[in-house]
């Protein structure tokens, strides 16, 4: 009986990772079938990024220790199990190592449940680790072979999964850029002639208009299509800019800013943003410059990106005659966009604003693992 559970067990497991479409659930479903197939108490796993920095993506059975603060011993800090995998030192998995987080909970005298060692298992796709599972038990403290073989087996499908899922994720996102450019080709086409040739038509009738308010009416209508051109302008090349993986976001914020006229300093320190970070920043910074453009009534900002202690701090300003945050922001569709990219990306978003000027900041959790932050590193 206890052989065919196994079993049944392990065809869970598979199923899960074949039919999985979203990360955290389906590694969340796998780590549970996972635990009871081999009796253990907690599990986690992290993922790596591009820059090698983890995050936890699943986790079952912490300890009042691991839970409390958000999660916060399991977000932040290095431990054994990780300063092993980036020096190269756990290829396979490892029967038994104490666990940092835990030592650090026992001495704060915190609640641990008894648990201090964990195994180790790199998830794979391919020749690739990109990420890391940890299992604990209160009752022992190693792991037969048989079990870190099916540790190892459970790992190579997990990581298989995950891969497959962010292929998917990404077809997805190609997808929805090239339909964005067709669609900004279209507009450009057809909606932005139409404009083109409203304006002019208004500037030839003013010729025509005599009577003073009739004129108004005209130069407004004018000056009307005109701005709608020039928004129409900054959505087409907003689209299109998405697939300029070519260049660099300081070079893309620099460039946008002279294509609106404004002058922008910009600083960003490299290699503290993956591309995901990156891609939504732009959109972000695109739409901070568009309402310095418009509102600010100035002609010149700075946009900064750098990485102080554990978190890194992008922010945006100019010296504008600013605006009231709080009727803004729940009525402005572009603050409340800025807002939710940010949010997208794990961040905290605020505006402060007064007559001196405008300062938009967003403020990103430095997932532990990556270099510390090094002021000479700074793309200008």
């Amino acid at each position: 009986m206890e052989q065919i559970r196994s079993l049944q067990l392990l065809k869970t497991i598979a199923e899960s990772g074949n039919a999985g479409t979203d990360i955290q659930e389906m590694l969340h479903d796998m780590l549970n079938s996972l635990l009871q197939l081999i009796d253990g108490d907690a599990g986690w796993i992290f993922l790596f990024d591009e820059l090698g920095r983890h995050q936890l993506v699943a986790d079952q059975g912490l300890p009042e220790a691991l839970l409390s603060n958000h999660k916060e011993r399991m977000c932040g800090g290095d431990c054994h199990c990780l300063s092993k995998e980036r020096k190269g030192f756990l290829t396979d998995a490892v029967n038994v190592m104490e666990c940092k987080r835990l030592e650090d909970a026992k001495a704060s005298l915190e609640e641990t449940n008894g648990l201090t060692y964990h195994a180790s298992v790199p998830l794979k796709a391919g020749p690739d680790t990109i990420g890391l599972l940890n299992i604990a038990s209160r009752e022992r403290d190693s792991f037969s072979q048989e079990e870190l073989e099916v540790l190892q087996a459970v790992c190579y499908q997990m990581g298989t999964a995950v891969r497959r899922i962010q292929l998917t994720e990404q077809q997805v996102a190609k997808a929805l850029q090239d339909q964005k450019r067709h669609l900004a080709a279209d507009l450009h086409d057809s909606v932005q002639q139409l404009l083109f040739s409203l304006s002019l038509t208004a500037k030839g009738a003013l010729s025509h208009v005599k009577d003073e308010k009739a004129k108004e009416i005209v130069e407004h209508l004018q000056t009307i299509a005109k701005q709608a051109s020039v928004e129409m302008k900054q959505l087409v090349y907003g689209w299109h800019s998405q697939n300029e993986a070519e260049h660099n976001l300081r070079h893309q914020l620099a460039h946008y800013a002279e294509r609106i006229g404004l002058q922008v300093d910009v600083e960003i320190e490299e290699g503290v943003l993956s591309k995901r970070e990156e891609s939504v920043l732009l959109r972000i910074g695109q739409e901070a410059l568009n309402n310095v453009k418009k509102h600010a009534r100035v002609e010149e900002a700075c946009i900064r990106v750098v990485q102080l202690g554990d978190k890194v701090h992008v922010m945006i300003q100019d010296e504008g005659q600013g605006f009231d945050v709080s009727k803004a922001t729940t009525s402005s569709i572009g603050l409340i966009s800025m807002k939710e990219r940010a949010l997208s990306i794990g961040g905290d978003f605020t505006i402060v604003s007064s007559r001196e000027g405008t300062r938009i900041e967003v403020v990103l959790a430095k997932r532990k693992g990556e270099t510390t932050g090094d002021s000479s590193r700074i793309s200008r």
